[in-house]
């Protein structure tokens, strides 16, 4: 996912704790939570025991990511409200 908004906002930390609280991990060579160039764009993935856990574990993902993205589009939204004068 590519999360622009909320690393501008200083919020893509917060969204990765409570993913992680839900037991999904945030990997990838991309994700190092340094401010790096790749900082954008974590790799969600589900860990072997949440989908057990989750049952059906697409439909659980699938909100996961539809919370993801509402907070993304909030992100853009504030950072555009910012912007203009």
């Amino acid at each position: 996912m590519h999360l622009p908004g909320l690393v501008l906002i200083e919020q893509v930390n917060q969204v990765i704790q409570a993913v992680n609280k839900v037991g999904l991990a945030v990997r990838g060579p991309v994700w190092r939570g340094d401010g790096g160039a790749g900082e954008s764009l974590p790799d969600f993935q589900t860990r072997p025991r949440w989908a057990r856990r989750k049952g059906k574990s697409s439909r659980g993902l699938n909100k996961v990511i539809e919370q993801i993205i509402q907070h993304e589009q909030n992100a853009r939204q504030t950072l555009l409200q910012k912007k203009s004068p």
